[in-house]
């Protein structure tokens, strides 16, 4: 259970920034007192900061938080340095898409081990920084699409991460012999977006 004093703080910088946050309540507790209908709660679930200018103080003061199920932060701005804050919170779900991200950016967002679906899609980063998430074990799911990478970044992410069931890459140079490889996988996956990519028609088909 998170400290109260630290969702207060998180909820007001969220919000001074024009963000908003999702609470987990505790409903075995009563409504609070002259608020009909309103429970205290207990955690936060998502924290929204789309398309938001960010400064460092509120990396900082998320960083303070145990765990959060999700972070938003799609088409925001911010020092992509700052992304170090929250390499200590346990999250299941980044939203980092269209925010500038470079391979240095990439650097920290690889640090955070929980993570289990990012979204990466419309940036600036290139295969380099791709070798910064070949260690995000806990990773099931992936966009990337419509960014400046090649069929051999991703392959070599597909070599490592034996749990990405979900990986998208429409609008990438990903072609045919790229997906002939990754269709030698042995975990199949749920979804594997590949719109707008080389791929050719017979590519596709000669794959399933």
């Amino acid at each position: 259970m998170e400290d109260k004093k630290v969702l207060k703080e998180v909820r007001n910088a969220v919000e001074s920034a024009g963000g908003y946050i999702e609470v987990i309540h505790n409903l075995k507790e009563p409504d609070m007192w002259g608020l009909p209908g309103r429970r205290k709660y207990h955690a936060i679930g998502s924290i929204h900061l789309e398309n938001c200018q960010i400064d460092r103080t509120i990396f900082e003061v998320i960083s303070k938080l145990n765990k959060v199920e999700s972070v938003f932060l799609h088409d925001s701005r911010f020092d992509e340095d700052d992304l170090k804050y929250l390499e200590s919170v346990d999250m299941k779900l980044l939203d980092l898409g269209n925010v500038n991200l470079s391979n240095s950016g990439l650097a920290y967002v690889g640090k955070i081990i929980s993570v289990e679906d990012i979204w990466l899609n419309e940036n600036i980063f290139t295969d380099e920084g791709l070798d910064y998430l070949c260690d995000l074990s806990n990773l099931k799911a992936l966009t990337l699409s419509k960014n400046s990478i090649s069929s051999h970044g991703i392959l070599k992410l597909n070599s490592v991460l034996y749990g990405l069931n979900y990986l998208r890459l429409n609008k990438t140079d990903f072609c045919d012999i790229a997906l002939a490889e990754m269709a030698k996988r042995t975990v199949e996956f749920y979804e594997l977006g590949i719109s707008g990519t080389k791929v050719s028609n017979e590519g596709g088909k000669n794959s399933i």
